[in-house]
């Protein structure tokens, strides 16, 4: 082989290598060649632009080893951290390292029952729910450890939470009702109930709030409920029932475009959107995604538009639009235990995914 001859072959090698570091990341290189004079090709220069390309493909990448029983709920920090709560009753907080590895560099304590829910507050604070109906608020101290600064006192398990935009916090349990907690004074930062939702017949299982304000639940009687709040602002109420899950609701996720997405104990998922004919405060399904073989219970939205849900099937599907705007799956993610029901998946910023379930914590780039 030629010196030129070998030259071109390092050059197709290193351009492939690019390319395939590209698709890593859901990016392509485009390699735009620019003349140097007249100098010959492995003399020219390059210069390599991120270009949109098709969405990325995952793989599993690392199994984080800490809680000894069921993974239930998960949270990315703004600073790269993950938080996740366990039947274990504690709290972990994972750090990367400088092998680019998650370890756990802090582990909260204090529920004394199965933690079933943890939300990142505005103020970097964590709210965390349990089945010993308590929430309980960790604040961020400047060391960057969250110490227990309040209890919160329910009537009954903590399934979920989320701060509304306002700054109040909304609850769900297994009394069948929401509740909204607003911050007592100034000074001391104390919360209590300033409103109950009552309207489902069973264990409220989530909740989450939508841009205009409104808040939907979904519950063990397998309806959602859509709240909203009256012309003072004061107070919600309920302004639509959704009937047409035929199981418990496990979960809900925002979407783009006013849009949402729950999913089910029967295995589906459904899009709802606004509805067609005149009131666009009504929802109505948009499409029902089938594909999951065992109940549904948990649910998020990816930055690039598509939908991750874990299930009772020990897999995680990734949902993509195509040019027709319908959902379908793209990939299926398989490597929890055949024992390991998903109970919960976040996205991070850069890009990864976490999921937890019975067996482990998985992360998947």
């Amino acid at each position: 082989m030629s010196k030129e001859d070998a030259r071109r072959v390092r050059h197709e090698i290193f351009i492939r290598s690019i390319l395939l570091m590209g698709r890593r990341v859901g990016k392509l290189a485009e390699v735009v060649i620019v003349s140097r004079g007249a100098a010959a090709p492995m003399g020219r220069i390059m210069r390599f632009v991120d270009i949109p390309t098709r969405r990325k493909v995952f793989e599993e990448a690392e199994t984080l080893v800490g809680h000894t029983k069921t993974v239930r709920c998960v949270v990315h920090l703004s600073d790269g951290r993950v938080v996740t709560g366990s039947y274990d009753k504690s709290l972990i907080v994972w750090t990367v390292g400088d092998d680019g590895a998650f370890a756990a560099t802090q582990t909260l304590c204090g529920h004394t029952d199965y933690i079933r829910c943890v939300t990142v507050l505005a103020d970097g604070s964590l709210l965390s729910g349990s089945s010993d109906s308590t929430l309980k608020r960790w604040t961020l101290g400047a060391d960057g450890g969250f110490t227990e600064a309040q209890t919160l006192r329910e009537r009954a398990e903590v399934n979920c939470v989320a701060q509304l935009a306002d700054g109040c916090l909304v609850s769900g349990s297994d009394d069948k009702t929401l509740k909204v907690w607003a911050r007592a004074g100034e000074v001391v930062e104390m919360w209590s109930v300033v409103q109950t939702l009552s309207g489902h017949t069973r264990t409220v299982m989530c909740v989450v709030p939508l841009d205009d304000g409104r808040l939907v639940s979904g519950s063990w009687d397998g309806t959602l409920i859509v709240w909203m709040r009256g012309g003072d602002g004061a107070a919600f109420a309920a302004s639509q029932t959704l009937l047409s899950h035929t199981g418990s609701v496990n979960c809900v996720a925002k979407l783009d475009g006013g849009r949402f997405v729950s999913g089910c104990a029967d295995g589906t998922l459904i899009v709802w959107a606004a509805a067609a004919a005149g009131d666009k405060k009504a929802f109505a399904v948009a499409q029902t995604l089938c594909g999951h073989t065992g109940g549904v219970h948990c649910v998020a939205k990816l930055d690039d538009g598509r939908v991750v849900s874990g299930s009772e099937d020990t897999t995680l599907k990734l949902w993509a639009t195509g040019d027709d705007g319908a959902f379908a799956v793209a990939q299926t993610l398989s490597g929890h235990a055949t024992s390991g029901w998903l109970f919960c998946a976040a996205q991070l910023d850069d890009g990864r995914v976490v999921s937890g379930s019975y067996d482990k914590l998985k992360v998947w780039e």
